[in-house]
């Protein structure tokens, strides 16, 4: 009879030792899940913030653009003018966020809304061009 209760011991200890192997084992899978989803989580939650950054960038950079004739306009100061010309012709702030956007994987159909936004300041740019270095 000992050496039955010595057998349902061992058993007894074998399974436990299986299934805490196997706890251990999906502890580990589990453990590596969640790693991968926090990274995961992470790097989407980075490149939300660089979207609006670039966001605030382009309304910024319309705003200067805006700003600068506005200036140039009420004061005639030419250098509110010629900085207005140098984003247009030399820094495009706008373009180059655009051409970001585009790197970043933007939606084409979300990417529309931005290129609206910069034909339109395009178009005003044009406008200013022509009227408003010849006034003075």
């Amino acid at each position: 009879m000992h050496n039955k209760k010595t057998l349902k011991q061992s058993t007894i200890a074998f399974a436990s030792g299986g299934i805490i192997l196997f706890l251990s084992v999906m502890l580990t899978v589990f453990s590596l899940k969640v790693v991968k989803y926090y990274n995961k989580a992470a790097f989407t939650r980075e490149r939300q913030l660089e979207l609006i950054r670039l966001g605030n960038d382009l309304a910024d950079a319309s705003e200067f653009l805006t700003n600068e004739i506005r200036e140039y306009v009420q004061t005639g100061d030419r250098t509110n003018y010629d900085n207005y010309l140098k984003e247009v012709n030399e820094v495009k702030t706008m373009e180059n966020i655009i051409n970001k956007l585009k790197e970043l994987g933007v939606p084409e159909d979300e990417l529309e809304y931005a290129k609206q936004a910069v034909r339109s300041s395009e178009a005003l740019t044009e406008i200013e061009k022509s009227n408003g270095g010849n006034d003075q």
